[in-house]
């Protein structure tokens, strides 16, 4: 996977807690985070009623806050959420998506397609990466 070190980093950072929310509770709600000029990172969730709101809700809610983030000053941002695995990707037929941007206009979408083992646990698959148009860092 290549990828800049700012990229690199957020995924490390979205992945390894979705990784650990799927271990732990088999699902998480979208989620994101922002580095900021001084290298402060911050996590964000949405506070939607989970009953009646839609994964997509709380994407776009996520991804509205990310925007605010770009705005004011952050030099890299991205989301999280469990998805499909993309067309052709060998390891299982889900996968953890993270979307993340930098504000020098990288913009990736890395999955990571895993399947459930007998024992339930995720097995994740090599990464796969698509450029992607920007979300997050946009006027």
């Amino acid at each position: 996977m290549t990828v800049s070190p700012e990229v690199q980093a957020t995924f490390d950072y979205l992945f390894g807690l979705a990784a650990k929310a799927l271990h732990d509770n088999r699902s998480f709600a979208p989620f994101g985070s922002a580095v900021a000029r001084d290298g402060g990172r911050t996590h964000t969730t949405t506070d939607l009623q989970t009953l009646t709101s839609q994964p997509t809700d709380h994407l776009a809610a996520v991804l509205a806050v990310l925007h605010d983030h770009a705005l004011g000053g952050a030099r890299t941002a991205g989301v999280v959420f469990d998805t499909i695995a993309p067309p052709g990707a060998a390891g299982g037929p889900n996968a953890v998506c993270v979307h993340a941007e930098t504000v020098l206009g990288e913009a990736v979408q890395i999955f990571v397609p895993y399947r459930r083992d007998r024992a339930d646990e995720p097995v994740f698959a090599e990464p796969v990466l698509q450029d992607v148009p920007k979300r997050i860092f946009v006027a």
